[in-house]
Order: C-alpha cells, then structure tokens, then sequence
C-alpha cells in the first residue's frame, strides 16, 4: 500500500469512483472516523449489484488502476460467465499511487446487499460497525456520500440509556 492517511484516501477512493454507487466499510472508514489516520491497509467498497461491480471495475481500469494476474483471470471469467452461484465476489485494483481497493458484491439470504447497514451485518467480522455510502451522479438518498457509525447499538447500555432491541432467540 502506498502512505495514505485515512483523509487521503478517502479523497482518492471519492475522486476514482465518481458517478458510481457502492458502499464504503472496512478499517478505513473506522480509522477515519476514530481519529486513527493509518490505522488501515486497503479499501472495501461494496457494490449493490454486479453490473454496479463491472461498470465501476471498468471505471476503475480506465483511470490506470491495475490488477494481478490471479484477479485478471477472474475479472476475465466474470466477464465472460458472469458470478454463478458464489455468494461473495470479490476483486482487488492497485491504484497507479499504489492504495490497493476492494470491490465486492456479496449475495446473503439469496438477496443482494443492497444497503450499507446489510454490509456491515454481513461482512464487518471486526466488529467495527462503520460506513460510509458513497454519493452516485444520479444523486439518488440512499447513495448521499454520509457517515453511518453503528457502534453504539453494539457497545454496552449504560443504565440511562434505553436497551437495544435483540433479535428473538432461535429456534
């Protein structure tokens, strides 16, 4: 990875993917939003649908971003045989400055994750509950670019706060 603060990079992931919605997560957007600039190694950025995946990877080529050989045979097949049944597709773009970003589309339940909340519930292991949405040109509400930190409903209530809904125990 090249030396991006956390700033930096979301500049850089905002300039290439301009015009193209997808869900930002992952270290990055935590490190940015708890202060920690370098507290991160790659961008995830999740796209709602795999045409949304293609067009943005395209455009993602078309500014100069490249990937390994292993990720060209993917995107290759891909383009050729579209995703099957795999559930999570995922391929890795070097930046010509070197930040490395992930661009995944993810099917869960048999259902696209169409919404940043579904990412983060489907894919944030470490727990770090954060995203951003990524603003499209079309400028579409639920692309509008804004911050989501979901922490709190995950970190203990205090005893003035209200309690968090659970979910009903499973059968």
């Amino acid at each position: 990875m090249g030396i991006f603060d956390a700033q930096s990079a979301l500049t850089e992931v905002q300039r290439l993917t301009k015009g193209h919605a997808a869900f930002l997560g992952g270290a990055l957007v935590a490190a940015d939003l708890n202060g920690k600039p370098f507290a991160w190694s790659d961008v995830d950025l999740f796209c709602p649908t795999f045409p949304t995946l293609v067009a943005l990877g395209q455009h993602l080529l078309s500014q100069g971003c490249t990937f390994d050989e292993k990720f060209d045979r993917v995107w290759a097949r891909w383009l050729k045989f579209g995703i099957k049944g795999w559930h999570t597709n995922s391929i890795r773009f070097n930046t010509p400055d070197d930040l490395e970003i992930n661009l995944v589309y993810k099917i869960t339940d048999g259902h696209p994750t169409t919404s940043l909340a579904q990412v983060i519930e489907s894919f944030d292991f470490g727990l770090l509950a954060t995203g951003y949405d990524i603003f499209d040109l079309r400028g579409h509400k639920s692309h509008n670019g804004d911050a989501h930190d979901m922490t709190a409903s995950w970190k203990k209530q205090s005893a003035d706060a209200p309690a968090v809904a659970k979910p009903p125990a499973g059968d």
